[in-house]
């Protein structure tokens, strides 16, 4: 028996019921219970309904970028820290059902969803690279250092004493790095993301010890088989806009069917 009954909010206000009974994201809260002060704009979802809703947002098809890992994340923790007399423990059905849908969906249709930011692109792109300079840290740049903290990043500024203090990284000036920084390993990566000269976009390109570089300047036209320009970054990132939004009612089927072949597999053919 599938028997589970949940009330969905995205007001913000917290529910008044014991905390081991929502389960908190930063954009919504899933009360699996009865809610005492139910509030406009809540939705009570049952049986099938209310799996099928818990798949959907665990794979990140309601998240602002499609697909993205993190919510999943979340969670894992939140079951892990349950009670053994939640539901979602005493009902094995329930859980397994759950992982399990959103384990297939996401090896079968989103492995390479949640990358629509500079950052999480760069990322995916560098996930084998371990040297990687990064040229500016304005807003732009500390939002792609966040996304490689496992490489080992070098970031280049012009004005190194207004950058955070105790960074770990290294951060030498444009004007003065340098010439054994660049040369070992002949493997180097550079992001630009700061409004530098096209000459020294064009020496990096020419170093040998160069092997990629995305140049994220506005308006940058460079041509070299070493360069991703920011034009090829948006276009990619339309690409993948497109392709979630074929994706989405691909994986809201697929969602529904594993949970009905899940419950007929378990036996528990009566849902509630």
């Amino acid at each position: 028996m599938l028997n589970l009954s949940i009330v969905h909010r995205t007001s913000g206000e917290d529910f008044n019921v014991s905390p081991e009974l929502v389960w908190k994201t930063c954009l919504r809260q899933v009360c699996f219970a009865s809610a005492p002060d139910k509030r406009p704009g809540d939705e009570v979802f049952v049986g099938l309904d209310a799996v099928q809703l818990l798949c959907e947002i665990i794979c990140g098809l309601k998240s602002p970028v499609f697909g993205e890992t993190e919510v999943q994340a979340q969670f894992k923790k939140f079951f892990q820290l349950l009670p053994a007399s939640h539901l979602l423990k005493t009902n094995s059905i329930v859980s397994d059902i759950i992982f399990q849908t959103v384990k297939s969906v996401r090896q079968k249709y989103l492995t390479a969803a949640g990358q629509l930011s500079y950052g999480q692109i760069l990322r995916h792109k560098l996930k084998t690279k371990r040297r990687i300079f990064l040229w500016g840290f304005g807003s732009l740049g500390q939002e792609i250092s966040i996304w490689l903290k496992s490489a080992d990043l070098r970031i280049i500024a012009r004005n190194p004493e207004k950058l955070i203090k105790n960074l770990v990284q290294t951060i030498p000036t444009y004007e003065s790095i340098p010439d054994s920084f660049l040369v070992e390993p002949a493997s180097n990566c550079h992001i630009i993301a700061s409004d530098i000269e096209d000459q020294k976009v064009i020496e990096l390109a020419f170093h040998h010890s160069t092997e990629l570089i995305f140049d994220l300047r506005d308006k940058s036209d460079l041509r070299h088989s070493k360069i991703t320009n920011l034009q090829m970054f948006l276009n990619e990132i339309e690409s993948l806009k497109f392709e979630q939004k074929k994706a989405l009612p691909i994986c809201q089927k697929m969602i529904r069917q594993s949970i009905q072949n899940s419950l007929q597999a378990s036996g528990a053919t009566n849902v509630v």
